[in-house]
């Protein structure tokens, strides 16, 4: 994330620490969450995505607010411990998006395991090949991004943009019916499988 550019290697190493201890938060809390029995799956999911959407837009609006005030500096500063309002603003938002980040990733592998139609064979793991694929290009684009001259106020924008261009695709699987279709056609199927199969059982009854 570009705001850690300004910090020193002392906040830096703060920042690293407290990443793994929230991150590992996020996860469990979330799978906590995830699990409960008393809501419906449908609703646990659409619980945790709105607020996964509402903190993650919210993050990168206030990530944008400090990376343009640091951009206008004359001089990029060097945060340290200790610094000020405007540090712990940085530092903030800086362990806000690792938190939502690691609760968005719990919430992802739960959710294409529990939506309609991924329980058949191989259904989890491809998905699962996908998104790592997916993910992984995301990486390389950007490192390669970082490794430009751009500045980290142009590199911010971009990443506020490609967030926001992912909402109206996420908002269609998470609410949408899209694989509803698909699973009435299954079932009909086998209820009609079976049935041709008791008639075939009748039949050969009545003949002997």
């Amino acid at each position: 994330m570009e705001i850690l550019a300004y910090f020193t290697v002392r906040s830096r190493a703060l920042a690293s620490f407290l990443t793994a201890v929230v991150g590992a938060s996020a996860n469990v809390v979330t799978g906590i969450f995830l699990d409960l029995r008393f809501l419906s799956r449908e609703t646990r999911s659409k619980v945790v995505y709105i607020f996964v959407l509402v903190f993650v837009t919210g993050s990168w609006t206030w990530n944008a607010i400090v990376e343009t005030k640091l951009s206008r500096m004359a001089e990029p500063p060097a945060f340290d411990l200790g610094d000020g309002p405007f540090f712990n603003s940085a530092f903030t938002v800086y362990i806000f998006f690792r938190f939502f980040y690691e609760v968005l990733q719990t919430y992802i592998y739960w959710l294409m395991a529990e939506i309609k139609g991924a329980q058949g064979d191989g259904d989890i793991a491809r998905t699962t090949g996908i998104l790592r694929s997916w993910e992984s290009i995301g990486s390389t684009i950007a490192y390669a991004v970082g490794a430009t001259h751009w500045s980290n106020l142009n590199q911010m924008a971009l990443g506020f943009a490609l967030w926001g261009f992912t909402i109206p695709f996420t908002l269609l699987a998470v609410f949408g019916n899209w694989n509803v279709s698909d699973t009435i056609d299954v079932e009909e199927q086998t209820d009609s499988s079976s049935l041709e199969a008791q008639q075939v059982v009748v039949n050969s009854d009545g003949k002997d």
